[in-house]
């Protein structure tokens, strides 16, 4: 029974490593990237919609039943393409609005930014990607001139439309980085934007566990407990102004460690993934 126990356990860790490897793997990125652009040609290319009968003229019963079962006549419409994309679109927008969320402290939002771009400009120098470090650069620097009159005193904020295009680009930059680069693990772009993401994964869950909409606004962000636990009780005596500007610094070193961790190990997706979940713990240790 002892040696039985062993053996499943020993299988068990095995199938948990291999899914995690396999998860975290560049080829699991560009499989589901060249799923959808395929499908996408098929759906261009293939009439859908069209009844039946009009396939089986066209392709003959044997191939109008295979494509049949595959969706590819209603493949927008399919379960593995909605899902799939799903998956995308999550990973992208969830970036995007995380910027969003950060944009109502002094110097949060763009500077949380700039962290994530300059992490991401040097991993891409690493690779010799120049495109994507060109990008990074001038969006970094594009950012850099709105902080001159965000931080620290707050003249003007990115706004709705800004934090999500801003957050959109970055998104977009991290995850072309892994899809073009192998040796750029999923997890290491995860881990770059780990405070972000973590925010708004984070908020969502706490809110549905109480009974609340996902949406709802609410002041148990990591930077709002900041304000509230630590500058409010030790720094009381300075203006409001300042009291704002003070929360940011803390996050932007929160965003560095998690930036410098993921650029130093970026090809070591288990060891990523580790370092993600003990981010995700620090930030659960404050709520």
């Amino acid at each position: 029974m002892a040696i039985s126990s062993t053996t499943a356990d020993g299988s068990l860790r095995k199938f948990n490593r291999a899914s995690v490897e396999l998860l975290s793997s560049m080829r699991f990125a560009i499989a589901l990237l060249t799923i959808i652009s395929i499908a996408s040609v098929i759906g261009t290319v293939i009439k859908q919609g069209e009844p039946y009968n009009n396939y089986v003229n066209q392709f003959g019963p044997l191939w109008a039943e295979i494509f049949n079962g595959l969706s590819l006549f209603a493949v927008y419409t399919a379960w593995w393409f909605l899902l799939i994309l799903a998956f995308l679109v999550v990973a992208v927008s969830g970036v995007s609005n995380a910027v969003n969320i950060l944009d109502g402290f002094n110097g949060l939002a763009g500077g949380t930014v700039v962290v994530i771009l300059a992490i991401l400009s040097v991993m891409a120098h690493q690779v010799q990607d120049s495109e994507l470090f060109i990008l990074s650069v001038l969006l970094a620097g594009a950012v850099f001139g709105f902080m001159l009159l965000n931080y620290p005193f707050g003249k003007i904020f990115m706004g709705d439309a800004g934090a999500y295009f801003v957050g959109f680009l970055v998104a977009w930059i991290a995850v072309l980085l892994t899809v073009r680069h192998d040796t750029i693990s999923p997890w290491a772009a995860l881990l770059v934007c780990a405070y972000p993401v973590t925010e708004v994964l984070y908020s969502m869950v706490r809110r549905m566990w109480r009974g609340q909409q996902a949406g709802l606004p609410d002041s148990e962000h990591l930077h709002s407990l900041i304000k509230k636990r630590l500058v409010r009780r030790y720094f009381s005596f300075l203006p409001a102004w300042a009291k704002n500007a003070m929360v940011a610094p803390s996050i932007w070193l929160y965003s560095v460690c998690a930036g410098l961790l993921a650029q130093h190990f970026a090809s070591n997706p288990a060891l990523l993934a580790c370092l993600y979940v003990g981010f995700v713990l620090v930030y659960r240790d404050w709520e």
